[in-house]
């Protein structure tokens, strides 16, 4: 059933789609990390009906992710607002740019799974505060 979905995921370090979120240009506004690679075709199903129908305003995809959030199972790194708890957002400057991750682009979200990102993601906000980088400009 989501075929389509595996067939897009991509290899990519992370300073690229930092790179892309961080671009004013870039169609890309959130990150939504899944804490299993395997998550990655389901999560892109459900996103693409909902933008399809529509439904992918801050509040809309604050309501879609929010269940899967509260179950520990997503994090976000986003440009834009979401009034998501702040332990489950997560600054792009605490994931190493150099991170290897798994990636779906759908616009205006990168679907990604980044190795160990759920294990240290709580020690890296409890001591380290977010020190912003700025990322190389994408062309539209």
């Amino acid at each position: 059933m989501h075929a389509k979905y595996e067939a897009m995921i991509d290899g990519i370090d992370y300073r690229t789609i930092e790179a892309y979120l961080l671009s004013p240009t870039s169609p890309i506004h959130y990150i939504i990390h899944a804490r299993e690679r395997e998550m990655l075709p389901e999560l892109a199903a459900y996103l693409e009906t909902a933008i399809q129908q529509g439904k992918a305003t801050p509040a809309d995809i604050r309501g879609l992710l929010l269940p899967r959030i509260d179950r520990g199972d997503l994090l976000v790194t986003a440009t834009r607002p979401l009034l998501i708890q702040p332990e489950r957002l997560v600054p792009t400057a605490q994931i190493p740019a150099d991170s290897y991750c798994h990636v779906i682009y759908m616009p205006p979200f990168y679907i990604s799974h980044t190795e160990g990102i759920f294990e240290s993601m709580k020690l890296k906000l409890e001591t380290k505060p977010e020190v912003p980088r700025q990322g190389p400009r994408i062309k539209p």
